[in-house]
């Protein structure tokens, strides 16, 4: 196959590449969320900056970090199931509202 930006198969280096804002991205995520929840103080101060948003400290309710905690919802991507150390955001997010 002829390199990227070939004439013969119509491929630019940039075919593909989307234009991430990362401000942007999170708030249309998390936009139609009337609570907003993060752990820790660091992860507050860091979102508080990017959205418009309020956010809640999971300390404040004394809620355990996700990791001290029994899950009880089996995350069924694929690409975790051959893996022993992993953190999944989904387990962990339904975890932590359990």
């Amino acid at each position: 196959m002829p390199a990227h930006r070939s004439e013969k198969n119509g491929l630019s280096w940039s075919d593909g590449q989307l234009d991430y804002n990362l401000r942007d991205t999170i708030n249309e995520a998390v936009s139609v969320y009337p609570h907003l929840y993060a752990y820790g103080i660091a992860k507050i101060r860091f979102l508080t900056e990017l959205l418009a948003q309020r956010l809640r400290n999971l300390e404040d309710f004394m809620c355990p970090q996700s990791h001290g905690l029994k899950a009880q919802f089996s995350c069924s991507m694929p690409c975790h199931k051959n893996f022993l150390n992993y953190s999944c955001t989904t387990r962990n997010a339904h975890t932590l509202f359990k």
